[in-house]
C-alpha cells in the first residue's frame, strides 16, 4: 500500500527492464518525490532522493591545474581535516570542497525536512540520512583496507509516535556491530 519513489541513484548490480523497476518503485525519474499527484492524500511512502554534494565524481580530474583552490570555503574551517591526510596543498583543497558539499547536505535535508512540516507530515516521517562510504581523499572510498573508508554518518529522525519501533540505546546498537 506504500507510494514508493526514487529520483535517481538505484545501483542494484544488475540490469533491470522497465517492467521490474515498476514492480520496484510507484515513480524512478529524477522528477519522482511522495510528493507526486500520483500518492493518494493518505498514502504512505518510501522516498528515496539522493544528492551528490560530497561525491567523489564532483572532484574527479587529471589534474589539480583544472580545479579552482577551495581552501577558503566559506562555512567550512581549514582546521577540519583529519590527521590521516597528508598536509599537501591539494589534498587541504580537496578536503575543504568536500566539506563545502557537507554544508550543502544540510541545507539540502532542510529543504525536505520544511516541506515534510509544511505538508503536515514531518511527525508521520521516519527520516534516514546516511552516506556513501569515503570520499576522493586519500584513504577514502578506494581504499577499503583503512578503517576510515568504511565509515558511513547515519542519521535519524524518529517521530515520538514511532519511538516504540527502535531501540534508544546507543551502546546497545554499537555492540550489535
Amino acid at each position: 500500500g506504500y507510494f514508493t519513489s526514487n529520483n535517481k541513484k538505484r545501483d542494484y548490480n544488475v540490469k533491470l527492464s522497465k517492467t521490474e523497476l515498476a514492480q520496484i518503485w510507484s515513480e524512478y525519474d529524477k522528477k519522482a518525490t511522495y510528493n507526486s499527484p500520483k500518492r493518494k492524500s493518505d498514502q504512505p511512502f518510501f522516498s528515496v532522493f539522493n544528492g551528490h554534494m560530497t561525491h567523489m565524481s564532483r572532484l574527479t580530474s587529471y589534474t589539480t591545474a583544472q580545479r579552482r583552490d577551495f581552501s577558503q570555503s566559506a562555512g567550512v574551517s581549514s582546521e577540519a581535516k583529519p590527521g590521516y591526510l597528508p598536509d599537501l596543498p591539494e589534498v587541504n583543497s580537496d578536503h575543504q570542497f568536500h566539506l563545502e558539499g557537507v554544508v550543502d547536505v544540510d541545507s539540502w535535508v532542510k529543504f525536505f525536512i520544511d516541506d515534510l512540516k509544511a505538508k503536515g507530515l514531518y511527525e508521520d516521517t521516519i527520516i534516514f540520512v546516511y552516506s556513501d562510504h569515503g570520499g576522493s581523499s586519500p584513504m577514502g572510498k578506494g581504499f577499503l583496507s583503512f578503517r576510515h573508508s568504511l565509515q558511513v554518518p547515519l542519521v535519524i529522525h524518529v517521530p515520538t509516535k514511532f519511538k516504540h519501533l527502535v531501540p534508544t540505546n546507543v551502546e546497545a546498537l554499537q555492540n550489535k556491530q
